[in-house]
């Protein structure tokens, strides 16, 4: 058994991971688990960061493309849903300025 298998040995461990990854809540986090991370070089998926924010932006707008609706809407409801989500993990600085930076990016390329 190698070390990644040793990650999500249980469901506490996938729970946790889950948690942190989604949520940014390490507190279940096993200090043995962040270790781990730590070695194989994967402590960034349990931070919330840009890409977490990316992914929010993108899931929003390709479930919103099936709906045929225009750009400047799709991704006004990506800035809610972003908003919502930042204000769920908790408005840290640098979820803020990841916020701030992806509403900036969305609206720069077709404004209002």
């Amino acid at each position: 058994m190698n070390i990644f298998d040793e990650l999500f040995i249980t469901d506490e461990n996938l729970y946790a991971f889950s948690r942190a990854a989604v949520l940014g809540e390490k507190a279940e986090v096993s200090k043995d688990m962040k270790d781990k991370f730590k070695y194989t070089g994967l402590a960034h998926l349990i931070v919330i960061s840009g890409t977490h924010i990316s992914l929010v932006v993108i899931g929003i707008v390709k479930i919103l493309d099936g709906l045929s609706l225009g750009y400047r809407f799709k991704y006004l409801m990506a800035l809610v849903a972003l908003t919502f989500y930042c204000a769920l993990i908790g408005f840290s600085p640098g979820n803020f300025t990841c916020l701030y930076y992806g509403s900036d990016d969305d609206f720069s390329k077709n404004p209002f």
